[in-house]
């Protein structure tokens, strides 16, 4: 007796997007997802080889998004902004925020792997150069950590 395996392949893949429990989004082949808004995500994944298995993500929170410009920090009501700009970037961009306390900024990958951490050690307006042209093109995340805590993310494109 012999038995015929069948290759599973990511492109067998049909992968069911969701944002806060509703179907949001559905991909057959490509796994990527680019998060634009606040929300709770999670993905099942079933396969047209394999189809009496289904795979269920945990979900993530994600909470981050604003997006503000230079000008804006010297708004007020943004006391604890974060700015980052030019966005689309190309070789650098600059962080920019008010430090009330040690910061620390933190560039992540679309998958949460971190490739930078820097950490500030003024207090006050602080503008901060990220050398951005080391990496691919495509979505990065600035993060500005304040007391441990991450209290804003920025969505940065690198062309």
């Amino acid at each position: 007796m012999y038995l015929k395996l069948q290759q599973v392949v990511l492109f067998n893949n049909t992968y069911k997007w969701y944002k806060n429990g509703v179907l949001f989004k559905t991909k057959t082949g490509n796994a990527s997802l680019t998060v634009n808004a606040n929300g709770n995500y999670s993905v099942a994944v079933t396969n047209s080889i394999a189809t009496a298995l289904t795979l269920y993500s945990d979900t993530v929170t994600y909470a981050g998004f604003t997006n503000l410009n230079a000008s804006q920090l010297n708004s007020k009501n943004n006391f604890s902004a974060i700015a980052v700009y030019p966005n689309p970037a190309k070789t650098n961009t600059t962080v920019s925020f008010i430090a009330t306390t040690n910061c620390t900024i933190k560039l992540t990958d679309v998958s949460g792997n971190i490739l930078e951490t820097k950490t500030i050690n003024t207090k006050g307006r602080t503008s901060l150069l990220l050398d951005v042209n080391k990496y691919a093109n495509g979505i990065y995340f600035i993060s500005l950590i304040r007391d441990g805590k991450q209290t804003q993310t920025l969505q940065l494109t690198k062309e």
